[in-house]
Formats: structure tokens, sequence, C-alpha cells
């Protein structure tokens, strides 16, 4: 498609390597895409803090950790330092009770901290409802 051209091509580096041992092209340093380099750096972030199979409270530090482990390795240092630098500085939308969960891990008596809506942001369900089995 005409002008998604940027896009496409930052997905399709995302998965190389700062020092060149990624994949498609092994491509390193300057040479990655910069919008790859971000996605790459974000990634590993969001895997780090928001991934996992048991759902606890979100650590900022365990993306710190990762993102550190891999710099100048897997990412750019200079995006990992500014992303780090302003990391304290965003309003991340998740509190400290506050988890991103799929479907298949709710559970009975769970409650919403925020409301469900629809893509047409119709009220679905309401902040607050405790979740009970059907």
């Amino acid at each position: 498609m005409h002008g998604f051209e940027t896009i496409a091509e930052g997905i399709r580096h995302q998965n190389e390597k700062y020092d060149g041992s990624g994949s498609p092209k092994r491509l390193k340093k300057v040479e990655i895409p910069l919008i790859s380099r971000i996605i790459a750096v974000v990634n590993a972030y969001d895997k780090a803090v928001f991934i996992t199979d048991h759902p606890t409270r979100p650590l900022r530090e365990d993306g710190r950790r990762a993102l550190l482990a891999g710099r100048a390795k897997a990412y750019d240092p200079a995006l990992v330092d500014l992303f780090l630098e302003n990391l304290d500085k965003l309003t991340l939308s998740t509190t400290d009770n506050e988890v991103e969960l799929s479907p298949k891990q709710l559970k009975e008596g769970m409650i919403l901290s925020r409301d469900i809506k629809n893509a047409e942001r119709v009220l679905l369900v309401k902040s607050k409802t405790v979740l009970r089995a059907c």
C-alpha cells in the first residue's frame, strides 16, 4: 500500500540487533532503520514489564534490566539511554494495582479498573465491576 513503506520497513527490521547479529539482513548500528531501533527498544521494555504467563504487578525495573542487558548488543545505546532517562517522566496508563490481562487470564472476583468500550466507544462494562462466572 502506498504510504506505508516506511512503517513496513520498520516492522521488517525490528529484529535486527545493534551488533549485527539479528535478522533478516544482519544489519548493524545505523544501517538499521531508526523506526526499527525504536520499535526494538519499546518492544523489549513492554515484554519485560507486561508479558508474563502469570500476571503480577508490572515492574518497571524488569524493563530497565532487560534494556541495559541488551544495550549496545541488541539495542541502540543512545535510544536505550534516552528511553530510560525519560521513563519516569512518562505518564503511564497503569497503576501499581493494575495489570493488562488477556481474556483467558480473567478470573471470577477480579475487579475492572477501567471501563471497557467497543471500537465505537460505546460502554460495554463499567469500571469497578466485579467479574462473575456465567
